[in-house]
């Protein structure tokens, strides 16, 4: 048996586990802003529904792709995870920035 055989599974799990946590991270920032208690850009309610299209379109596109060259579930589910943190994380970066530059 090769114990290193599930890191690539390993790797996929925790990277779709940040991305949650850092979803949720953009969730509660947006939630706050709305409730006043929390500085948020102006046309982040507008914002946090038109990416939403986009940034899903873009993920079926890439794990399409790749199951269609014969990536295995591994490396599909690894593509449409980086292809969606990418904005997650950038929410999270903008979002927080903001709020410390008050």
């Amino acid at each position: 048996m090769n114990p290193f055989a599930t890191l690539p599974m390993m790797r996929a799990g925790f990277d779709l586990w940040r991305m949650t946590a850092e979803a949720q991270m953009v969730v509660g920032l947006r939630l706050w802003g709305m409730a006043g208690a929390w500085a948020l850009p102006p046309g982040e309610a507008l914002r946090m529904v038109s990416e939403k299209g986009p940034a899903w379109t873009e993920a079926w596109t890439r794990m399409g792709e790749a199951a269609m060259t014969g990536v295995g579930p591994v490396g599909v589910l690894s593509r449409g995870t980086s292809s969606l943190a990418r904005p997650v994380r950038a929410n999270r970066r903008r979002l927080t920035r903001r709020a410390t530059k008050r």
